[in-house]
């Protein structure tokens, strides 16, 4: 059950996560930085101003995740998670590839999750 949770709120920090992202994205590509001017009217924007509140929240749900485990669990946990749904928002939001080598990335990234998460459980 302990692993339950910390993959449900792993899952949640990484909504949030995702969602401050995606946000900041769509401003860059309205709004490139091109220099080290343009960072402040960038960060004043309400659409980057919503990402960083999100990207906020997503840190605070990350933190109650780092009470119900060890570091070397949660972390791998919200990593990979976190990796999916970028690899998710970048396909169907901006339209990026997703190819072989992306597929097989994150294959690789889910195994190594699963076996840390059962190495935690015989360690319990």
């Amino acid at each position: 059950m302990k692993i339950a949770s910390i993959i449900i709120v792993c899952f949640l920090s990484s909504c949030f996560q995702i969602a401050g992202t995606s946000f900041i994205k769509i401003a860059i590509n309205q709004t490139p930085i091109v220099s080290v001017k343009d960072y402040l009217p960038f960060l004043l924007q309400p659409k980057v101003i919503m990402a960083l509140f999100f990207v906020f929240i997503a840190a605070l749900i990350l933190f109650k995740a780092l009470s119900l485990g060890s570091l070397s669990l949660v972390t791998p946990v919200f990593t990979a998670i976190n990796f999916v749904f970028t690899i998710i928002a970048g396909k169907y939001l901006f339209n990026e590839s997703m190819g072989l080598a992306k597929i097989s990335g994150l294959l690789i990234i889910l195994i190594g999750v699963i076996l840390v998460a059962n190495s935690e459980k015989i360690n319990l």
